[in-house]
């Protein structure tokens, strides 16, 4: 198989992958399953626009916090934020930032991340699997990986997961052609 069949084929799996994903993507899993993507949305937005991350935690060693209610539930809100990575933070802010108020940002708005990254990801593992075992088992494992069910699920939810799959994929990508190529 040419490169370029390769590439062609990697790129309508890829595709395909997307629009699996893309597929309800707001209502399916439902907004209740995980609560760390309002969490990762709240913090990234009110680090951009206050400078200081203000999201839910219920860790009690938070001293500044306040209640809201949102989602049909009530948040502990408190700042700053230092319990996770600040760099998904700052990504999933921006991708809600054009909304008005921290606390109102939208799932539609918030998945829209991690569906990004899930496209990085479908091709990453195509690429990898080609370079260490051929062409023919990386459009299968690309394949695999856009049509299990509970991965597509998986790439909806914007956890900092989504973001750490592709970067380690690329760096074991990265680092296999420099040893062996």
């Amino acid at each position: 198989m040419s490169n370029r069949v390769f590439l062609l084929l990697l790129t309508l799996i890829t595709t395909f992958g997307l629009f699996l994903r893309l597929v309800d993507y707001a209502k399916v899993p439902p907004p209740s399953e995980d609560f760390d993507e309002v969490h990762y949305a709240w913090g990234g937005l009110s680090l951009l626009k206050t400078g200081v991350p203000k999201s839910w935690s219920y860790l009690n060693s938070y001293k500044n916090y306040e209640y809201i209610e949102r989602y049909g539930t009530q948040w502990r809100i408190v700042w700053p934020v230092i319990e996770k990575p600040p760099l998904y933070f700052f990504i999933s802010g921006l991708t809600v930032y054009w909304s008005k108020n921290i606390f109102d940002a939208r799932h539609e708005q918030i998945r829209l991340l991690p569906l990004l990254l899930s496209v990085f990801t479908i091709a990453l593992v195509g690429l990898l699997a080609m370079a260490f075992f051929s062409k023919e088992i990386g459009l299968l494992s690309a394949l695999i990986y856009s049509v299990v069910p509970s991965i597509v699920l998986a790439n909806r939810f914007s956890v900092t997961e989504n973001l750490l799959t592709p970067i380690t994929l690329a760096s074991v990508l990265v680092l296999y052609w420099f040893l062996y190529k």
